[in-house]
């Protein structure tokens, strides 16, 4: 999991809940550098054997698109344009990856996309701003970077920060307070 580039052997280490047919075929798929090897290869380690089968006889679902401006992937778009070094070089990368050509098939559904894109960027800083996780500059502030490593949980990424940042944690007396919270936000744990 988390491989973003082509290679030749793709290893799949002990077994996890977000192994699925699709994440699997995903990564996969990068085995095997393209120009350089006939074939790529794939390695299992402590999966079991019934799970191998599944994930490699399952089929896909259908992809579809939908908008990728989380909340956290703005925020990882500002970390991009206030720590590079050629900001120019920066905000275009930002603003490629904001542009939608899987979605731009007709003009008219390409202006509504683009139209929503600005407004919820808009409201996104605005939020952000907000909850001090962003200055009038643009340049993200206090946890925001914690956040940013946290992408996979978002929401809780942002609630985290933002009850680290009211000092919420400060207030509860009791560690076990402290996990019951933790894990009511970031897994289905009830109260």
């Amino acid at each position: 999991m988390g491989i973003h580039m082509p290679t030749k052997t793709v290893a799949f280490i002990n077994d996890s809940i977000f192994l699925d047919a699709l994440s699997y075929r995903q990564s996969s798929g990068r085995a095997g550098r393209r120009g350089f090897d006939i074939q790529g290869n794939i390695v299992f380690i402590d999966i079991p054997l019934s799970k191998i089968r599944h994930l490699i006889t399952s089929s896909i679902p259908d992809i579809r698109a939908h908008s990728l401006t989380s909340v956290t992937f703005l925020m990882r778009l500002l970390q991009l344009y206030s720590n590079g070094k050629d900001k120019n070089d920066a905000m275009n990368r930002s603003l490629i990856a904001l542009q939608y050509p899987f979605m731009s098939q007709f003009p008219m559904k390409h202006r509504l996309v683009d139209l929503q894109t600005r407004f919820h960027c808009l409201h996104t800083l605005d939020f952000l701003h907000r909850i001090d996780l962003v200055n009038g500059k643009g340049d993200l502030i206090g946890l925001a970077g914690l956040s940013t490593h946290l992408n996979y949980n978002e929401p809780a990424n942002i609630l985290l920060v933002y009850l680290i940042n009211t000092e919420f944690f400060h207030k509860l007396t009791d560690q076990k307070d402290i996990i019951t919270t933790l894990a009511r936000i970031f897994t289905n744990m009830p109260w």
